[in-house]
Formats: C-alpha cells, sequence, structure tokens
C-alpha cells in the first residue's frame, strides 16, 4: 500500500472518529446526525474509487496529443455478457527520451481497433510507433469523435563524429 494511500486512510479515521465523537456530545437531532455520518461515509468509498486510477488503473481520459505506443490489449464487445468492450493502450509521451508509461482505457470501435492492430503489426517488427490524437480527422476515431492516426516513428540521428 502507497504511503499516500495510508495517510488518507488514516485522515479519513480520524475524521469519522472526530464526527462520531462530537456527534455524542451534540444535542443536534438525530437525522442531522445521521445524514453526516453517511456522507462521512459516502466519501470513504468515493476517495477508494477515486484513487483506483491514481494506482496504476487505466485512465478513461485521452492520451496526449503526440504519443509513443509501447503496448495494447483489445477487448471485443461480447454480446454474451453484454460487455461493450474496450482498447487498452500503454503510451508514454513521443517527446520525452525516457518517459513514464500511462495506460489508457478507450472506448472500443472497429476502426480504432484496426488502427491499433496494424501499429502493434509494425511495433512487432521492431518499428517504433507513434500515436497522433487529432478531434475528426480521420475515419478512425474512437467513440468519442478524437481520431487516433499511428506512423512509424523518425527517430532523429546524430551527425557523425569527424576524424581526427
Amino acid at each position: 500500500m502507497q504511503t499516500f494511500t495510508l495517510l488518507l486512510l488514516l485522515g479519513y479515521v480520524l475524521l469519522g472518529v472526530l464526527l462520531l465523537s462530537l456527534n455524542l456530545r451534540a444535542r443536534w437531532h438525530w437525522s442531522v446526525k445521521a445524514l453526516a455520518i453517511a456522507v462521512t461515509s459516502a466519501f470513504y468509498f468515493l476517495t477508494w474509487w477515486g484513487l483506483r486510477e491514481s494506482e496504476g488503473w487505466p485512465t478513461r481520459a485521452d492520451p496526449l496529443a503526440e504519443f509513443e505506443l509501447l503496448a495494447y490489449d483489445v477487448r471485443q464487445p461480447d454480446k454474451r455478457d453484454d460487455s461493450p468492450g474496450a482498447i487498452f493502450l500503454w503510451v508514454r509521451s513521443a517527446h520525452a527520451v525516457e518517459g513514464t508509461p500511462r495506460a489508457h482505457r478507450m472506448a472500443y470501435s472497429e476502426a480504432l481497433h484496426q488502427a491499433v492492430l496494424e501499429a502493434g503489426e509494425r511495433l512487432s517488427r521492431g518499428r517504433r510507433q507513434r500515436g497522433e490524437r487529432r478531434p475528426g480527422s480521420s475515419e478512425r476515431t474512437d467513440a468519442r469523435g478524437a481520431a487516433l492516426l499511428f506512423r512509424d516513428m523518425i527517430l532523429p540521428t546524430l551527425p557523425e563524429k569527424r576524424g581526427e
């Protein structure tokens, strides 16, 4: 468990103890006390769901405008369990030499599925892939209409060293 999560948990426990001790001494109506306890308890769960994204779960936020595709996973829609499907991308900034990877969850679409598979094929042949997100610039769009285009990364070349 991360230190931040542990500290946040301890903060909520302290808040709960404080709330309960105030409720024991206060002369508020019982419904006000019950509402305060319910709201505090609801925030425990809301915080837990909010922290999931910060602890390695894929984000639903759009990827950067320009990124390097590191890996992907496609989950097609399944009518048996009514799953809408999803496309998971593991990316990092295209401008960082060694950026921190980030996982993204994209809504499933046939066009995006095809684009990711083609990029994955080139990636498996050792050709690094650069992705670009451009709103409405291609027929290969995700469910929100943001186009994801993939192409080979052009790596910078250094000048040759001249003889001394």
